[in-house]
């Protein structure tokens, strides 16, 4: 009898050993990974369920008398199984925090419970025929085998997980140069006009696109924002910048351009992806037209009067109506007049009390330096945006002035 309440006390330590050690083991990681196939997630939940079920055989093996088999394997498996519950409720994130009160309440009430009810009827009894040494001996055998085991799986599944990092770090790097590729920074002279433009991804590939093609006493200054940014982003932003210089040697008007790169990502791109863009062209460095589509205001400072203007945008961006048709607006440009257009990226810095920078400010800063060179007027731009807070989306900047 006494043997039997020793037992039944062990299944309340068996609960709160397992539940602690889980934690223990699986909160400083935040949670095990899933990394490749079914196949080698079921590796890493059978490396942790034979890592903690000798808890319950170490608490077995404490016991004055030795227990049968059955109890022994009965704790082995209860220990594995309450690994396996923390292990999946740390591995989704989230998803499947409501085994918290089972991992709890289960371990503490439910065990206890079981263990009682069980010995009533004698479940436990298989193994008692056996010599103390040998169900000793069967207690050693069965931890030392399930640890034995464990610890390879686990170390095939970080073996594994490294070579998937090792190649996702590989195939950023080359996206990081392709970015670099297809969006370099722009130092522009033609003619009377000095273009520059930058841009800079938030990750190792961004989703804006700055561009400038020049054809004869023309250019075309393209700035667009892609939504989200990331390689995702970034694969949008490749087929934009391929479609925007191939509709240029056609030479169409803006307004009729962007139709045909409208319908296209309408057709090509999911319904939650949308380009916002600025399309400035300046022609004999007098003429310019400016076509928005979503994107923010296009600034444009007048050097005679000193004055800031906005050139608003009235259409939606690229990929959502195909119907949609585009606002082109057309003025002429004096020697000194600077044209300024950025990415939102810029304006929704946070800082500290979660506010945003807003457009009014970049407008004012741009109007206080708009006298200044080109480089010093982004780089004010940029050094406000930067003293405002952090940014997790892609910056960039284009100015354009007439000499």
């Amino acid at each position: 009898m006494c043997q039997r309440v020793a037992m039944r006390r062990s299944g309340r330590s068996l609960a709160l050993m397992g539940t602690t050690a889980c934690t223990v083991w699986l909160m400083p990681a935040q949670a095990p990974q899933e990394v490749g196939t079914i196949r080698f997630r079921i590796v890493l939940f059978g490396g942790i369920f034979l890592i903690f079920a000798p808890i319950g055989v170490l608490i077995a093996l404490v016991q004055s008398e030795p227990p049968g088999w059955l109890y022994g394997l009965t704790m082995w498996t209860l220990s594995g199984a309450i690994a396996l519950g923390w292990a999946s409720m740390f591995n989704r994130r989230g998803k499947w925090f409501w085994l918290l009160p089972v991992l709890v309440l289960v371990p503490i009430f439910g065990f206890p419970w079981f263990f009682t009810w069980a010995f009533r009827f004698d479940w436990f009894a298989a193994g008692y025929a056996w010599p103390q040494a040998a169900r000793r001996v069967f207690m050693l055998v069965l931890g030392i085998l399930s640890w034995a085991t464990g610890f390879p799986l686990i170390a095939l599944y970080i073996n594994r997980a490294e070579r998937i990092a090792t190649a996702a770090r590989t195939e950023l790097r080359l996206a990081a140069r392709m970015h670099d590729t297809l969006v370099p920074s722009i130092d522009l002279s033609t003619g009377n006009l000095l273009v520059i433009a930058s841009s800079t991804p938030s990750s190792d590939m961004g989703g804006d696109l700055v561009d400038a093609v020049v054809q004869g006493d023309r250019a075309d200054l393209l700035l667009a924002d892609v939504s989200g940014h990331g390689v995702s982003a970034g694969i949008v932003m490749a087929m934009l910048k391929g479609a925007f210089r191939t509709r240029l040697l056609q030479s169409s008007q803006p307004e009729e351009a962007l139709c045909d790169l409208n319908a296209v990502l309408h057709d090509l791109t999911t319904a939650e992806v949308f380009v916002t863009l600025a399309w400035i062209r300046v022609e004999r460095g007098v003429d310019c037209t400016v076509a928005l589509a979503g994107h923010l205001p296009v600034l444009r400072y007048n050097a005679q009067t000193k004055a800031v203007d906005r050139i608003n945008n009235e259409s939606l961006p690229l990929g959502v109506d195909p119907s949609q048709s585009f606002v082109v607006q057309s003025f002429k440009l004096a020697p000194g007049d600077t044209l300024f257009v950025c990415t939102d990226g810029l304006m929704e810095v946070l800082d500290g009390k979660r506010r945003q920078l807003g457009f009014d400010a970049l407008e004012q800063c741009f109007a206080h330096h708009a006298g200044e060179h080109l480089r010093e007027i982004e780089s004010a731009i940029r050094a406000l945006a930067a003293a405002h807070g952090t940014s997790h989306d892609d910056q960039s900047v284009l100015l354009a002035r007439v000499r």
